[in-house]
């Protein structure tokens, strides 16, 4: 079955009770604050759009790597309504705090790809991690198992490369088809990433 890494209870709940406070605040005339819940909460990792070219032996995962951040799918009344980002504000490790809060589309196609990755993976021991690669304005699940890795494309669709949202790619190929996508024009690389890379063992945080 798919697993991904946690965070640590006493941040899940400091989340909460901000987002509950956002929303009533905030966005109580688009959202139900009493039926909104955490449904999915990832570590956010990124490549960085310099990175690609130091890839050596066509493994995407040697350029993945951690931005201190974690993603959060909010559902109101079942249904995906939007995405939060959570993090420790600067070096105050002990402090945990809500980002931001949007409404977006791309909260539906976030839970589709975790209900296909369930749904079509579920006789493999897969180690889901969610990154964004921001020059190229692609999300995708890197699912890595002792077997394979594989590539689950979220949001990216590009006609010219052969990028297709919603399918699962080879390690090899995905990273082939990414690194020829083109850049945002004007994009500048965002610097808050650590070296230590995606962690594969399940651990609190």
């Amino acid at each position: 079955m798919a697993y991904t890494r946690r965070l640590g209870k006493p941040k899940l709940q400091a989340v909460r009770r901000q987002l509950g406070y956002m929303i009533v605040n905030f966005h109580r005339d688009v959202v139900n604050a009493e039926s909104a819940e955490i449904h999915e909460t990832f570590e956010l990792c990124m490549i960085q759009g310099d990175a690609f070219p130091l890839v050596k032996d066509k493994r995407i995962s040697r350029i993945v790597k951690r931005t201190g951040s974690w993603q959060h799918l909010i559902k109101s009344n079942g249904k995906p309504i939007g995405i939060a980002h959570s993090a420790a504000p600067g070096a105050l490790k002990s402090i945990w705090s809500v980002q931001n809060f949007f409404i977006t589309p791309m909260s539906a196609k976030l839970a589709r790809a975790v209900a296909k990755i369930d749904r079509m993976r579920i006789e493999e021991d897969i180690e889901v991690i969610l990154v964004t690669v921001p020059s190229k304005q692609v999300d995708f699940f890197l699912l890595r198992s002792s077997k394979k890795t594989e590539a689950y494309l979220i949001v990216g669709h590009d006609e010219s490369t052969g990028l297709v949202e919603g399918r699962f790619y080879t390690e090899t190929r995905f990273l082939k088809l990414l690194s020829s996508a083109p850049n945002i024009a004007g994009f500048h690389s965002f610097e808050r990433v650590n070296d230590s890379g995606a962690s594969p063992q399940q651990k609190e945080e």
